[in-house]
């Protein structure tokens, strides 16, 4: 399945390769024109009844959700988070991750230069934005970087709230 191919291209923030790949390959597929599901097959035949062919959604679920929006929780029941857009060529997504919390609702609009990222997130999670280096998020407390686990990135901690809260951030190439 191809689902760790885009885990390792996200990982390494090449969100625009995946997003590609979605719209060509995943995109074009037959049975997402004829009957609206994803197959198991590139080129399937219809069967004589009309029946589903194969449903294999997760891939496009598990990409958009975890890597493309990129909620990703870093504890046990989001208690922190990371939120690391890839959106690629897309002008917008907007999707929202559940948690036990409560859903963490992420819209992401912005390209190649900035980001505008409104993200609502239940009481009590902490919510970490990572961003490649060079990039800095504008309309957030004032914190400092931490390192990421991947060369080149860095994570910006958001603090815990109270109350159910909307993060309006714009990250910006410095």
């Amino acid at each position: 399945m191809k689902c760790w191919r885009y885990w390792a291209l996200t990982r390494f923030g090449r969100g625009e390769a995946v997003v590609r790949d979605l719209e060509e390959r995943w995109g074009s597929m037959i049975s997402l024109a004829q009957n609206k599901t994803f197959s198991e097959w590139w080129h399937p035949r219809p069967s004589v009844k009309g029946e589903v062919w194969a449903q294999n959604t997760q891939v496009p679920i598990f990409l958009l959700y975890g890597h493309i929006l990129g909620i990703t929780p870093t504890q046990p029941a989001f208690a922190k988070f990371d939120v690391r857009p890839q959106p690629g060529s897309l002008r917008f997504i907007e999707d929202t991750a559940h948690s036990p919390s409560g859903g963490i609702r992420l819209r992401c609009d912005g390209g190649a230069e900035s980001l505008e990222l409104s993200l609502d997130v239940p009481a009590g999670l902490e919510p970490a934005l990572v961003l490649p280096a060079g990039w800095q998020p504008r309309n957030i407390p004032a914190v400092s970087p931490e390192s990421f686990a991947v060369r080149g990135f860095s994570r910006w901690r958001l603090p815990r709230m109270e109350t159910p809260h909307r993060w309006e951030i714009r990250a910006v190439k410095a």
